[in-house]
């Protein structure tokens, strides 16, 4: 199952709106499917809509924050549906290796393993140091920048 996790961030507070607290709460309800049983998720944007950009959904999964329009400043964020917040680890798992799972290319692509494609980015930070459970601030893992990136093993860009 993937979740469209922009739409925390960007129709919450409409959803709110719309549907009632309650309900609007569940929209991707993420933390939900985190059972063993349960059918694995990923994230994603709608790219023609929303910016690709991976470290924000990760933000977004973690902290479940949503703005209401017109105001659309640091202030006016807040949390919808707390009890799907996931981990950092586990959102990262969901933009990696959970993805290429759902798309039936672990084989090749995912995780840094022995025979796979080396297609990674190196970062400026760690985005485990941003884990709520461990003090961190997953509002600031947006703030992590892409310092190179790695298509088969090879640098194709340095920033």
């Amino acid at each position: 199952m993937t979740h469209l996790i922009g739409h925390v961030a960007y129709w919450g507070g409409a959803f709110e709106n719309i549907l009632g607290a309650e309900a609007a709460a569940d929209i991707d309800p993420i933390q939900s499917l985190d059972v063993p049983e349960a059918i694995p998720y990923t994230l994603h944007s709608d790219s023609t809509v929303s910016v690709p950009h991976p470290l924000w959904f990760v933000r977004q999964a973690v902290t479940r924050e949503t703005w209401f329009y017109p105001d659309l400043k640091d202030g006016a964020r807040r949390v919808i549906g707390p009890h799907n917040r996931i981990s950092v680890v586990d959102a990262l798992r969901a933009i990696t290796i959970r993805t290429a799972e759902e798309k039936e290319l672990e084989r090749f692509l995912g995780s840094i393993e022995v025979g796979k494609v080396a297609d990674f980015v190196r970062l400026s930070d760690n985005p485990l140091k941003y884990e709520p459970g461990n003090g961190g601030d997953p509002t600031r893992l947006t703030e992590i920048k892409v310092l190179e990136t790695y298509l088969g093993g090879r640098p194709t860009s340095r920033l």
